[in-house]
């Protein structure tokens, strides 16, 4: 059941993210842009616990070692090539499981999108995930936002709890998301932002 619930969880991450990635950037010209707002820099201490860096489209990534890859999920759509790649980490002694979902939008050759809101565009609860403490920074030079998240199902208490950073160049989006489930989720945060935080173009 629990797999299930993380597969459900993840398809509906992914519809956010292509919702968030999809809005205007209301932004007056005199509002601080993300990447006036500073970087956000990995913990060195943790550089060791990393894969080496893997490509994702024009993106490369560090995966957290001990994390295997399961299929990418890839859609073939009107305006552009959408890939969510899924990595999984050590099956705990309670059956929990954390895991790195990495969503690649790759629009046609004509297709433009825009830089990722200072703020969330979408409400609160969608489809059973809940959002915040977004903020906005950079990652090696790129623009990005950082968000926190739980998913539930239902009604239920909070199951899932995730962080995602998204980037996009104006071309091609990229959105890195750590979850694991609400008990172990401080224990993963640190690695999941290293392995964000990892990003280069």
């Amino acid at each position: 059941m629990l797999f299930k619930n993380i597969c459900r969880g993840a398809l509906a991450l992914s519809a956010v993210l292509m919702i968030q990635t999809a809005v205007v950037n209301n932004a007056k010209a005199d509002e601080p842009t993300p990447a006036d707002a500073g970087g956000w820099v990995a913990d060195p201490a943790l550089a060791g616990q990393l894969q080496p860096a893997q490509q994702f489209g024009k993106y490369s990534l560090q995966i957290p070692s001990g994390y295997t890859e399961v299929k990418p999920n890839v859609k073939t759509l009107p305006n552009g090539t959408e890939t969510l790649y899924r990595f999984v980490g050590e099956k705990r002694l309670d059956k929990t499981v954390p895991e790195i979902l990495v969503y690649v939008m790759e629009p046609t050759s004509d297709a433009k999108v825009s830089q990722p809101l200072l703020t969330n565009p979408i409400p609160e609860w969608v489809q059973g995930v809940h959002f915040w403490n977004q903020s906005s920074g950079s990652i090696n030079g790129l623009p990005a936002v950082h968000q926190l998240w739980s998913y539930r199902l239902s009604g239920q208490k909070p199951v899932t709890t995730g962080t995602e950073y998204t980037s996009t160049d104006g071309s091609s989006t990229i959105a890195v998301a750590g979850l694991d489930s609400e008990k172990h989720f401080n224990e993963s945060a640190p690695i999941f932002k290293s392995s964000a935080l990892s990003l280069h173009e």
